[in-house]
């Protein structure tokens, strides 16, 4: 099974839409810097072997406990220093407008509601 977790701003709702739509069977789950530990820890309790998290910096904590997932794709277009990741854990980490312009540089995406979360994203909404 697979889940994702992404923040609960528009950038992340719009990031998650456009992975659970590359992907097809996924499990959606909002949450914030704030409540990932509490998330991931949720979701340990059940079988999901894949796991993407979305628009939500890392922190070494939550890596540590991400990394009980089998398969693990972090995607955040907020800076990190992080040096040391866990083997099983990719981190596309870049600095971009939004998450979901990441998302969509990433993997060949064209999408309008990209453009949309990179006006929320950057506080320059024109519409």
């Amino acid at each position: 099974m697979k889940a994702i977790i992404a923040h609960s701003d528009a950038d992340g709702i719009i990031s998650a839409a456009l992975i659970h739509k590359l992907e097809g069977d996924t499990s959606i789950y909002f949450s914030s810097h704030h409540y990932l530990i509490k998330t991931l820890c949720n979701l340990l309790l059940k079988d999901y072997i894949s796991l993407k998290i979305l628009d939500i910096s890392p922190t070494k904590k939550s890596l540590a406990v991400a990394s009980a997932f089998e398969e693990v794709v972090w995607i955040d277009h907020h800076e990190t220093n992080l040096q040391e990741v866990p083997k099983n854990i990719k981190l596309i980490n870049k600095k971009f407008a939004s998450t979901a312009q990441l998302i969509a540089s990433t993997f060949n995406i064209k999408d309008k509601l990209v453009e949309i979360a990179n006006e929320i994203d950057t506080n320059s909404v024109k519409s």
